[in-house]
């Protein structure tokens, strides 16, 4: 076999096995996208309402009131809980920022007693809105246009 010969005998096997490693390549590629696709689909396929429970209660006429009712809170390396069935009512109307004060149900003091809980109330609009929430901040903020809240912080006193 001479130089040339094998020269070309090497150049088809080339032009022979390339289109054998794309092949291969894209074997690979399309293992990829059905791993996304399958993905994608287990994504799609959540159920996207969160189920109502079948013991859920009807909460009757909304009044505006955030009640905490007997709450009791316990780390989880204490043996005895730091709150212990504490209840609280926050007004509706009650301003962002307000702090309110649960006497006696506070952390326990060097003593033995119990000092105050105090809570601060924090008012916050999720970052994400519907339209309609959107809507209804949006006709709270313009029918409040001229109300200044911090005219009133002297008022009465003094």
């Amino acid at each position: 076999m001479t130089v040339g010969a094998l020269t070309v005998f090497l150049a088809y096997l080339n032009k022979f096995f390339k289109p054998v490693r794309d092949l291969a390549k894209m074997t690979n590629t399309i293992a990829q996208a059905a791993v996304g696709l399958e993905r994608i689909r287990a994504i799609l396929d959540t159920d996207t309402i969160i189920p109502q429970r079948p013991d859920a209660r009807e909460p009757g006429t909304l009044r505006g009131e955030i009640a905490f009712d007997r709450v009791t809170f316990r780390y989880k390396s204490a043996e005895t809980p730091l709150y212990d069935r504490f209840t609280l009512r926050i007004a509706p109307g009650t301003p962002n920022g307000r702090v309110l004060r649960v006497r006696g149900r506070g952390a326990p003091r060097k003593d033995g007693s119990k000092g105050d809980l105090l809570v601060t109330v924090v008012v916050q609009v999720p970052d994400t809105l519907d339209d309609a929430a959107r809507a209804a901040v949006t006709a709270f903020r313009e029918a409040r246009a001229g109300d200044d809240p911090r005219a009133r912080l002297f008022q009465g006193g003094a």
